[in-house]
């Protein structure tokens, strides 16, 4: 081998071993950003021994700190069932373990996914249309008028398969404890039909209501009812025999429901069935191993073994984005909610009733779904705890870099200031007097000392920086916070509305502001009780005068006046506090008031009324306020007194005006 040939070879080695240096960093490289982008995720999804381990701490750590007596899981991927688990007791006084395959839980509005499928396989057939009229399918009129008078478009079923179709909320027949007091769905459509309060496809307002008419509508073109539509049409080719729409449950399945319990005075309270009238919305009983089967169903394009229940192409668009009220929020689907997760497109659905509380959630485009019920626990804490636990499995199976810290653009400061105010939700009652509690749910947004977005969620104080006009980010965006983006968006009058992930909220009027209006009632109710009181020390004093001079006798009508100052302090009282009362009957089983169920007490009739005697008694004051100047009741300080305590008056009652306490 000659010098030249040697160095020939000395340079092929060389670069040899520079193209392999070169081909391992690249390899190095590509595991890296495949890896990050969950390609070559973590061997936690399709490994059941590590999947069971990692669930498995986390669920029994969890059902301890937040009192879960029982829960199931369900992993599907890659067209397997991964993992099914139980966890906890069915029944604590037998001792009965959770069996995933037999224990039956009931998942509240993820029910609702399963209606919107029945509605699709309809659409697929020609027997639908998304876009038609639901009056076409009806045997009763929804109305084309707003509350606010206006005449509106018609409501279709795309809009209530995107919860766009403008209802109010109503609380009113969501529950009942007993089948006698439970009316048939269409009887139940009926009777409690909500008012039409925005024009529909404009706003998105989640409304059980509208799950109901359409599975109502299932019903009236399928000429089946919806329990043995659903029966026939999606749980038998999918293999679900333990599941059912069916109140009360089939006496074959009534000992496999797992038992729905509430802890609190250190010990468990049980409940009993929870009957839905609006069955579709919410009425399901499943076991977690249906909803495997389910699930693979949805990641399969329609497909569960041999049967084909519905087409890809249908699928494929429940799953697309239907409606968002900013291009750069989560939006809804036709029937789910869609959200990124790790850079992967999550469309999903949470559900409760006031015993068991459930998420679903689908990643189509990796052929996961993951689903979770329990009972017991509080519903805010046992619904975010299900979520850290998806989210956490995200982490594992797709792990991504951290995010930056969102810094405030510039000029962020002045503009913000067009967003400053309180907003109320779109979703809540404003026809009947349970407007108040949504007004409760008021969110105010405020400016932080560093000139950024400060907005109170969920009782905690979270900062946004704008990261592009009228969109903000949360700058603990590593943190995993329960809200990571928010926008505002022009709403229908032109003000800017507020969106919260899927959740919208209106500006409150100057008048109607959650402060203002609880500044009014305690200004009337504070003033009246100090009035009474001073009133009440002066007669003393002026009866002791009486003893010693003879004083002359105030005007004709200057005691009225006081007497009617302090039957509406009396009555006022009354009222509050049977609301207080009411409201304070809460069946330890379930964590809210019995009226919730329609158990009304007896008092309740006399409670309704006393609005109206206020009404009255405001009137009267306001007549004796006159007179109080004309006739010179008093000197003129007691003339401005009582005068400011005609005016207070006068506030309460807009108070009670506003929300609807003058409804019968």
């Amino acid at each position: 081998m000659t010098i030249c040939h040697q160095q020939r070879e000395l340079r092929k080695l060389r670069n040899y071993g520079y193209r392999s240096l070169v081909g391992l960093l690249l390899f190095v490289l590509a595991s890296t950003l495949f890896l990050g982008s969950g390609v070559l995720a973590s061997g936690v999804l399709t490994d059941p021994l590590e999947l069971a381990g990692f669930i498995d701490q986390r669920m029994t750590e969890k059902m301890d700190e937040y009192h879960i007596p029982g829960a199931v899981v369900a992993v599907v991927k890659d067209g397997e069932v991964v993992f099914t688990a139980g966890y906890g007791y069915a029944d604590i006084d037998r001792s009965l373990p959770v069996d995933p395959g037999q224990t039956l839980f009931r998942p509240g509005s993820v029910s609702k996914v399963l209606a919107w499928t029945a509605v699709l396989q309809l659409v697929e057939q020609g027997r639908l249309d998304l876009d038609a009229d639901v009056n076409t399918y009806l045997d009763f009129t929804i109305p084309d008028q707003l509350k606010s008078g206006a005449t509106a478009e018609p409501i279709t079923l795309r809009h209530l398969m995107t919860h766009t179709p403008g209802f109010e909320d109503v609380l009113d027949g969501l529950f009942f404890l007993s089948e006698d007091m439970s009316p048939p769905l269409g009887e139940a459509l009926q009777r409690f039909l909500p008012a039409r309060v925005w024009p529909p496809g404009e706003l998105l307002a989640y409304s059980n209501y509208g799950t109901a008419l359409a599975g109502y509508i299932v019903e009236r073109v399928s000429g089946q009812e919806f329990a043995d539509y659903v029966e026939e049409h999606i749980f038998t080719p999918l293999n679900m025999e333990a599941s059912t729409f069916r109140q009360p449950l089939p006496e074959s399945m009534a000992n496999d429901l797992a038992r729905g319990y509430k802890y609190s005075d250190e010990r468990y309270h049980e409940g009993s069935f929870e009957f839905i009238p609006m069955s579709p919305a919410g009425a399901m009983s499943t076991t977690a191993v249906d909803m495997a089967q389910f699930m693979l169903m949805q990641v399969q394009q329609g497909r569960y073994d041999e049967a084909q229940i519905l087409s890809e192409e249908t699928v494929a668009t429940m799953h697309q984005r239907q409606y968002a009220s900013h291009p750069s929020l989560d939006g809804v689907t036709l029937g789910m909610f869609e959200s990124t997760v790790n850079g992967r497109r999550v469309v999903a659905h949470n559900g409760a009733t006031m015993l068991y509380y459930t998420h679903l959630f689908l990643v189509p485009e990796e052929q996961f779904g993951f689903f979770i019920s329990a009972s017991g626990g509080d519903v805010g804490d046992v619904l975010q705890m299900q979520e850290q636990l998806f989210q956490a499995l995200m982490d594992e199976a797709y792990p991504t870099a951290p995010r930056s810290v969102p810094r405030q653009a510039a000029g962020a400061g002045q503009r913000l200031t067009s967003y400053l105010g309180e907003y109320h939700p779109t979703r809540m009652n404003f026809s009947g007097p349970e407007k108040f509690l949504g007004l409760l749910g008021a969110i105010r947004v405020q400016r932080s000392e560093d000139d950024l977005l400060l907005v109170n969620l969920g009782g905690e104080s979270h900062e946004f920086a704008e990261v592009e006009p009228g969109v903000y980010q949360n700058v603990k965006i590593n943190e995993r916070p329960p809200v990571r983006r928010i926008a505002f968006v022009e709403g229908p009058s032109g003000t800017p509305l507020l969106s919260i992930g899927t959740a919208t909220f209106t500006p409150a009027p100057w008048y109607g502001t959650l402060s203002l209006l609880a500044a009014l009632g305690a200004a009337a109710l504070g003033l009246l009780l100090i009035s009474i009181l001073g009133w009440l020390i002066a007669a003393i004093r002026r009866k002791r005068r009486r003893r010693f001079t003879r004083s002359r006798p105030g005007p004709v009508g200057q005691g009225t006046a006081r007497w009617a100052a302090i039957l509406f302090f009396m009555t006022a009282l009354a009222f509050f506090a049977g609301i207080i009362l009411v409201f304070s009957d809460i069946d330890p089983a379930y964590g809210v008031p019995n009226m919730v169920f329609g158990i009304v007490p007896a008092f309740m009739g006399f409670i309704n009324v006393l609005p109206w005697v206020l009404l009255g008694l405001g009137a009267v004051m306001v007549l004796f306020t006159l007179l109080a100047w004309r006739s010179h009741f008093w000197n003129w300080l007691g003339r401005v007194h009582y005068t400011l305590v005609t005016v207070s008056v006068l506030g309460l009652l807009w108070v009670l005006w506003f929300t609807n306490q003058f409804s019968l």
